[in-house]
């Protein structure tokens, strides 16, 4: 003839010495008396009970028991056992505070039913447990990303469990070092491990701030050597953004003004210092200028002459003006009918740009007579004669 009495922990299949508890937590208890020898003697039939006492915490009681003192609990009621086995399940609640271990006493009884304790029988058992250690955790903290596709060094580190740590990032190998550079934003799993091989993980999630982006557009220069504004506009990054032309002072104002043809480099900066550039290019028009006028002077003093002017760079259209003469207005750059004088011609483009050259019409001297040299007749042979010559004109003269 045999009984025993089975007690079991909610976290281990078989309570024994290597159970633990911690401080205030709740657990499941379960007592089973298996009885495989004793037969029924009696009216009352077979009938199974316990008794239980723990050194510290506290029994709940459960229908058919009662609880002496939180530390004791009992059936009440005996229990027909099923199959051989009575069993009782209720909570015991671990002490608050301390550290010291637990034992447990548990005792079962089996009766046969014929009202007195003859042929009755009862076993017992006992278990200790201690308090868990401190349950080993991880953790882990990342510096700041300040700039978008910069890096972050994650420092990890583990606690509870049995020291000696080790840690992970991912699925790399574990290391001694609690740091981890190098890493861009997004999400990592740090594990740490301990001396026994037991491990904790954590996740973390680096951000990053968003990535700035800049963009200029520039007004357009109507005349060479003229001046026209840039104006810059960028998003993202953190705080307040500010500009700046080449390796010009930051600007709260994304419009630079008085800008000559060029190229530009144009710089966003944000509040953690973080840049962005884009590059501009300001064109402008060639320069207006003349060729050398073609003049057709006057033929004979007092005439007019003809000016050929051509002006090269510039926009569009051009038409010249001359002064003095009405002033006239050609897009031809031909003027006719210009006595000898100086005039300056002005060449406007279409964007109203000008330049101007002045040239001198020249004429020929006015012709004059000199005095005749007469030579008279004598009554010989010779006959009489008379020169005569004139100043001014051009080239050679023909006297008729």
């Amino acid at each position: 003839m045999s009984r025993s009495s089975i007690f079991q922990h909610p976290c281990y299949h078989q309570w024994t010495s290597g159970g633990g508890y911690t401080n205030g937590t709740v657990y499941p208890i379960t007592v089973s008396v298996t009885n495989t020898v004793i037969t029924s003697g009696g009216s009352f039939g077979l009938r199974d009970g316990f008794n239980m006492t723990a050194t510290s915490g506290t029994f709940t009681a459960i229908a058919g028991t009662a609880v002496t003192g939180g530390t004791e609990i009992r059936h009440t009621t005996p229990k027909a056992p099923v199959s051989g086995t009575a069993t009782w399940t209720f909570n015991w609640t671990a002490p608050a505070s301390g550290n010291a271990n637990v034992s447990f006493f548990v005792s079962g009884n089996a009766t046969n039913g014929n009202g007195s304790s003859a042929g009755d029988m009862w076993n017992q058992t006992n278990a200790t447990i201690i308090k868990n250690g401190t349950p080993l955790t991880a953790s882990a903290t990342n510096t700041a990303i300040t700039c978008n596709g910069s890096t972050s060094t994650i420092t990890a580190s583990g606690t509870g469990g049995t020291p000696g740590y080790q840690y992970r990032l991912n699925a790399g190998a574990f290391q001694a070092s609690t740091s981890f550079a190098g890493n861009a934003a997004g999400t990592y799993t740090i594990t740490v491990r301990d001396v026994t091989l037991a491990t904790a993980s954590t996740v973390l999630t680096i951000s990053q701030p968003s990535a700035i982006t800049v963009s200029a557009t520039s007004g357009t220069i109507p005349c060479n050597l003229g001046t026209t504004s840039i104006t810059a506009s960028a998003s993202g990054g953190t705080g307040t953004l500010n500009y700046r032309l080449n390796s010009g002072t930051y600007q709260t104002s994304g419009t630079f003004n008085a800008v000559a043809a060029g190229t530009y480099t144009i710089t966003a900066r944000d509040a953690n210092l973080c840049t962005k550039t884009t590059t501009v290019v300001i064109t402008q028009p060639a320069a207006l200028s003349f060729t050398a006028p073609v003049l057709t002077p006057p033929s004979c003093n007092g005439g007019t002459g003809n000016a050929q002017l051509n002006a090269l760079g510039g926009t569009g259209t051009k038409t010249y003006t001359i002064n003095p003469l009405g002033p006239q207005s050609t897009t031809t750059g031909l003027f006719t009918g210009l006595t000898a004088q100086v005039y300056t011609v002005t060449v406007t483009d279409g964007n109203n740009c000008t330049k101007t050259i002045s040239f001198t019409m020249t004429q020929p001297a006015g012709m004059n007579w000199n005095a005749p040299t007469l030579v008279d007749a004598d009554c010989g042979s010779n006959n009489g004669s008379i020169t005569v010559s004139a100043t001014g004109g051009s080239g050679s003269k023909f006297i008729a």
